[in-house]
């Protein structure tokens, strides 16, 4: 082999290489390449599972491997689905496989987790019912049906404070399970009426379920004698009745009442009893609950009663009569009559809706009903007037007192200093006139009168008003008194009279007759004969405008006097003609008399010469009459006028002059008035004059004339003739309604001339038809000439070639009539149209037609030309645009029926005979949102058959979706008309379009079995596979029947099948077969007599029952279930028998119970359910345990034998074993010597 060959074949295997390296590292270091989503599975027992398995490397075939739903191998796919409809098994493995394109194999689990959560969640206690304070209880969670349990939290709350979290129920059993979680308590009174629950919590991780709580489970706890009277007290009126019940809060063995009235002997068997009386008439009566619970301890509870009766009556009183004068004590009485029981009650007193006292002092020990009063003394105030007092009486019993009764309201009636009303309480009378007023009083008293210099009135008892009159008062000083003499003591007012006389005349004058700007003047106001003075107010006022009030007259005569009034004024101009007035006013209080105000007074005020020149200045045209008058605005001597025309000399005796032109014909005049004062003073005035003349005429023309270039330089004159006086003149130029210049001529010279005003423009194509024109004004002032227009110039701008055509572009229908107009916007030699249809030329015109009958040609190139006069030949060319409507528009497709989600589906639009093709844009629509937009279609000429396509992947969200296309020549101003097909209607399924009815068939084994399957698509053929009467696929139905006559195998799968235009599908019919048990029984290991408190054993014996997968069994005791427990979770098929165990330790209390077990075959999807099958009852017969007492006595008696043993043999040892022993050692004597 040579170098390059080597060479090259190790080139070609480095990709390869490359690739299986990168693929080895990603499987050795990152595990399976795939990744599941989700990548773990929490799912409800019973309900669909899902997940979907992607390749990550490039791979030849995939699967599932599952304990249910299994997915074969596919290849090809780079992913796959696994799903269950129905996952109904507590232990699901599944993993996903693969196999790379080099052979390597491997595996990625989905960890999964099926739940159930629980059926119910309950507290309750042991023992049930009401709990002692400081003893111990239980309360117990009970959840039903819970899965998984490892994962189960049970918290306990107390209210809304959490309690303990119990986490013991992590064992490794699999389904639902019953859990009971308990909650030692020892309750204190203070729980009374406590809420306890609890809360099961499955930590699944995401995904998982909410947690659930029970009811709130609330507590009673009772302290001493275990009964609850309702109500704890009683009020009763007195007379009417009575009722109280006692309840039980324990077991009791007897309860009663023991009462002086209503008493309840001892009642045994019952948990509560009443005492009741029909009409209580004792106002003392203390009722006993009494209880002998199951302790034999016999204990009572008082219930407390009190009798009441509210008053017949509620009255105040007081100890005085009539208005009070203040700082004058009141006692008020509360009369409160026939109350009990006095000991509680509470007598308020209030001033209006305020309480100012509370009395106590009635609460004595008094039994029966009583009568009570409470005194409220106190000194009242003037504020007090009017003010409600009332008295309210409450019996303040706790709950069901009476309501609180109040008596009426008492009416106060409070006076300050003398109580008497002078009617007026001021006499205002006009001297002459008569006098008259009245004297009051609201109180009791001993007599009431006047004392006056004129007409007193004598004190008089039995009379609360007395009247004092004069019928001529022609006194200026009286002073009348109203005298009473109350039961306080004696007192008087005095009644004010103010005598007055009105001022004869009232006038105005000034210290000098002509008043000049800025000097100093007085004005004067005269009254004459006015009384009294030192009441007298003068104001001066300027139009309506008050300047200054005089102070009053310092002068305390009471008689009439004259008085004068000085203003010092120093006038200015703006006070010409001003009027000036004086008012006079008595302020004498109410009835005083009404202002007295002086005429008016005018002042003239002058400055400079005082003559007025009318007008005040003249505006003449040249050649008219003038005319000026002069008047003097004071006294004078003599007058005249100086001027350079019509002077008029001196006159005296006059007081106006007139000065007169017939023809004015100088354009610059002179003229003055002149006057001469009574006093010598000489002036002045000048009379202005303006001669003019206004323009012959006014008019604009253009510097080139004619149309007008875009962007060339042109000059606008305006043409003024024969104006004057052009320094008064202003030029306006103005372009429409907008004003662009304003040009002030600057000329000295006199008399009329000649303006031209110019204006400087650059056209541009917007300008053309822009209207321009010159305004001129004379600025002479009142009188002068109105202001002078031109007419509108207009202007013609043209670019390229000076010629407008109209239309500027042409739309015609084919085959029909077409008209167009050239105009000339300058002067020409010539003009026509150029054109392969209708060509025009002519000479000497201005504007020439193009005209066409029938146009059928597609394409025409049509141009207008002019030969200018200054200018060499140009044309303009006119866009013609020859078009056709469509002659049908409509919407077919690649598809037929409904169509399958996800599969591709072509639309077509189909627009026959439409030109031009080039200006076609088609719209596709679903509904009538705009979805796609095509504009592309060619650049051929003339008519076409155009298709325009769509294409999507439809939706489920897109059944019944109405589809269409829209066709639009967009040619501009006058385009034909959008066209709309009809709309097309397309309907979209999901997943295999099959219907098996019903979905899932429970069949008792041996009897007939059927379904159908039905379509509602188009389709290739329709069937079933099975194992038992399978049935060919058929073109022409859209149902097929699969039915067996009689099932006698237990695991069947038919499958209905479908070959649809998009692929091939089916569904399977799940079909359960099952046998009910020959026998189902109850046994036990240990027939014959229980013994309380030994553990037993109860089996259930069910014989031949399939599927066992399915069966429930429920244990009952009489008629309470125990237990629940479910068939072995494996695959097997067919009849089984199964027995299930209950274990018991029966007390006495259950000798004779019965026990029975129930069983059921459960399919819960299933619409027949099968008969639940029972057991029959076993009985049980419990006896005491006789064992343990029998080996207590024989202990006792063997330690009795071993103590009498023991005690005898050490006494022997303490005694001792003796033996005599002859020997023949020598005896001592009593020294020690043999």
């Amino acid at each position: 082999m040579s170098l390059n060959v080597y060479a090259a074949r190790r080139i070609s295997m480095f990709p390869w290489l490359v690739f299986s390296v990168g693929i080895f590292l990603l499987l050795g270091c990152a595990g399976c390449p795939v990744e599941i989503s989700p990548p773990s599975l929490v799912v409800r027992y019973g309900e669909s599972a899902l997940a979907t398995c992607r390749a990550l490397v490039p791979i030849s075939e995939m699967s599932w491997n599952s304990t249910v739903g299994v997915v074969g191998m596919e290849m090809g796919v780079t992913e796959l689905s696994w799903t269950v409809k129905e996952l109904r098994e507590w232990t699901v493995r599944s993993q996903c496989v693969i196999s790379t394109e080099d052979g390597y194999e491997c595996s990625k689990e989905l960890p999964i987790i099926v739940y159930n959560m629980p059926d119910s969640l309950a507290v309750t206690s042991d023992p049930p019912g009401a709990m002692a304070e400081g003893k111990p209880y239980s309360l117990h969670c009970h959840i039903e049906n819970i899965a998984p349990v490892q994962n189960l939290t049970v918290r306990w709350f107390k209210g809304s404070a959490q309690l303990i979290e119990d986490l013991q129920h992590q064992n490794s059993k699999v389904g639902p399970q019953n859990i009971t979680s308990d909650l030692p308590v020892v309750p204190h009174l203070s729980d009374n009426e406590a809420h306890y629950r609890c809360e099961a919590d499955l930590d699944l991780g995401p995904g998982g379920p909410t947690k659930l709580e029970s009811v709130p489970f609330s507590i009673t706890v009772y302290t001493g004698c275990a009964v609850e009277i309702i109500p704890p007290s009683l009020v009763v009126r007195y007379g009417e009745s009575a009722l109280a019940t006692c309840r039980a809060l324990a077991p009791s063995n007897g309860m009663g009442w023991n009462s002086t009235v209503g008493a309840v002997g001892m009642e045994v068997g019952v948990q509560e009893v009443n005492w009741t009386v029909k009409e209580l008439e004792e106002w003392t009566v203390e009722p006993q609950c009494f209880i002998n619970p199951g302790n034999g301890v016999l204990c009572s509870k008082v219930l407390n009663v009190t009798v009441y009766s509210t008053p017949n009556s509620l009255r105040v009183t007081s100890n005085r009569h009539g208005p009070l004068a203040e700082g004058k004590d009141i006692t008020l009485k509360c009369h409160i009559e026939n109350i009990a029981p006095v000991q509680k009650l509470t007598v308020k007193w209030f001033k209006g809706d305020t309480e100012i006292m509370e009395d106590l002092s009635h609460q004595k020990s008094g039994i029966g009903p009583q009568n009570v009063s409470g005194d409220y003394t106190f000194s009242p105030n003037l504020s007090d007037n009017g003010t409600q007092y009332r008295c309210e009486a409450e019996l303040d019993l706790g709950p069901g007192s009476p309501p609180k009764l109040t008596s009426d309201p008492f009416n106060i009636n409070v006076y300050r200093g003398c109580p008497i009303v002078i009617s007026p309480p001021t006499l205002v009378v006009k001297y002459g006139e008569s006098a008259s007023a009245d004297c009051s009083t609201f109180v009791p008293h001993n007599g009431i009168g006047w004392n006056s210099t004129l007409e007193p009135v004598d004190a008089a008892k039995d009379v609360n008003s007395v009247h004092w009159s004069v019928k001529e008062l022609r006194e200026w000083t009286v002073n009348p008194n109203c005298v009473i003499d109350t039961y306080d003591g004696q007192c008087e007012k005095e009644l004010s009279v103010v005598v007055y006389s009105l001022p004869d005349i009232i006038s105005t004058s000034a210290s000098t007759s002509a008043m000049v700007e800025g000097r100093q003047c007085s004005l004067f106001c005269h009254i004459q004969n006015i009384a009294p003075a030192q009441n007298l107010t003068v104001r001066w006022f300027k139009g309506d405008t008050e300047l200054k009030e005089k102070a009053r007259p310092l002068s305390s005569e009471v008689e009439p006097q004259n008085v004068t009034s000085e203003l010092v004024i120093e006038p200015v101009m703006s006070d010409n003609g001003g009027q000036y007035r004086c008012e006079a006013e008595l302020a004498l209080g109410p009835g005083s008399p009404s202002k007295l105000t002086s005429d008016p007074f005018n002042i003239t005020v002058y400055t400079g010469c005082p003559v007025e020149i009318s007008p005040p200045s003249l505006v003449v045209r040249y050649g008219e009459s003038a005319l000026a008058t002069c008047r003097a605005l004071v006294p004078i001597s003599e007058m005249g006028w100086n001027s350079t025309v019509g002077m008029v000399g001196i006159k005296m005796g006059v007081t106006e002059l007139i000065w007169t032109v017939k023809e004015l014909r100088e354009w610059t005049v002179r003229s003055q008035c002149v006057i001469s004062t009574e006093d010598g003073y000489e002036c002045s005035k000048e009379l202005p004059i303006i001669v003019y003349n206004a323009p012959d005429s006014l008019a604009v023309t253009s510097d080139p004339p004619g149309a007008m270039a875009e962007g060339k330089p042109y000059t606008l004159h305006c043409h003024i003739e024969n104006i004057a006086p052009v320094q008064n003149l202003t030029v306006r130029w103005f372009k429409g309604r907008t004003q662009l210049m304003e040009h002030q001529q600057n000329s000295s010279q006199v008399g009329q001339q000649n303006i031209t005003s110019d204006l400087q423009i650059i056209p541009v194509m917007s300008d053309n038809e822009a209207q321009y024109r010159c305004e001129a004004e004379l600025n002479v002032g009142p009188g002068g000439p109105p202001e002078l227009e031109s007419d509108p110039f207009t202007i013609t701008v043209y670019t390229d070639c000076p010629v407008e055509i109209i239309p500027p572009s042409l739309l015609v229908k084919y085959g029909e009539s077409a008209l167009a107009t050239c105009i000339a916007l300058v002067p020409s030699n010539g003009m026509g149209w150029e054109s392969i249809v209708g060509p025009v030329v002519k000479e000497g015109v201005q504007e020439v037609n193009w005209t066409v009958k029938e146009l059928r040609e597609w394409t025409v190139e049509l141009q207008c030309f002019i030969n200018p006069r200054h200018d060499d030949q140009c044309v303009k060319g006119l866009n013609v645009t020859v078009y056709n409507t469509p002659n049908s528009l409509r919407v077919t497709s690649n598809r037929h029926g409904p169509l399958a989600e996800g599969k591709n589906i072509t639309l077509i639009c189909h627009i026959e005979n439409i030109a031009p093709v080039q200006k076609l844009t088609v719209r596709w629509f679903r509904g009538e949102t705009k979805i796609l937009e095509n504009l592309s279609f060619g650049t051929s000429v003339g008519p076409q058959n155009i298709t325009d396509s769509y294409t999507f992947s439809p939706n489920l969200s897109d059944n019944e979706t109405q589809c269409r296309c829209e066709a639009e020549l967009d040619l501009g101003p006058g385009s034909p008309p959008k066209m709309t097909s009809d709309p097309f209607n397309i309907n979209v399924y999901r997943g295999c379009p099959i219907v098996i009815s019903p979905p899932t068939l429970v069949v008792k084994y041996g009897e007939s079995a059927s379904a159908d399957c039905s379509t509602f698509v188009p389709h290739n053929g329709i069937g079933w596979n099975s194992t038992l009467e399978p049935v060919d696929a058929v073109k022409d139905i859209n149902s097929v029947h699969w039915s067996v006559k009689e099932l006698r195998e237990w695991t069947v799968k038919p499958l209905c099948f479908i070959s649809t235009y998009d692929e091939q599908c089916s569904k399977a019919l799940i079909v359960l077969a099952y046998t009910f048990p020959h026998t189902i029984n109850v046994t036990t290991a240990a027939p014959g007599v229980m013994t309380a408190g030994n553990n037993y054993t109860l089996t259930c014996h069910i014989q031949n029952v399939a599927p066992a997968q399915n069966l429930t069994l429920r244990w009952f005791k009489g008629s309470v279930l125990v237990k629940e427990d479910h068939g072995p979770q494996d695959t097997s098929v067919g009849p089984r028998n199964l027995t299930f165990d209950l274990y018991i330790t029966p007390e006495t209390s259950d000798d004779g119970a019965e026990y029975r077990c129930e069983a059921e075959l459960n399919f819960h999807s299933a619409v027949t359910k099968p008969p639940k099958l029972i057991s029959k009852h076993h009985a049980i017969s419990v006896a005491g345990d006789w064992k343990t007492p029998v080996i207590i006595v024989l202990i006792i008696l063997c330690l009795l034998i071993l103590c009498t043993l023991f005690a005898l043999w050490y006494r022997r040892r303490r005694q001792g074993n003796y033996s005599v022993v002859q020997t023949d050692i020598p005896l001592a004597n009593a020294n020690g010597k043999a």
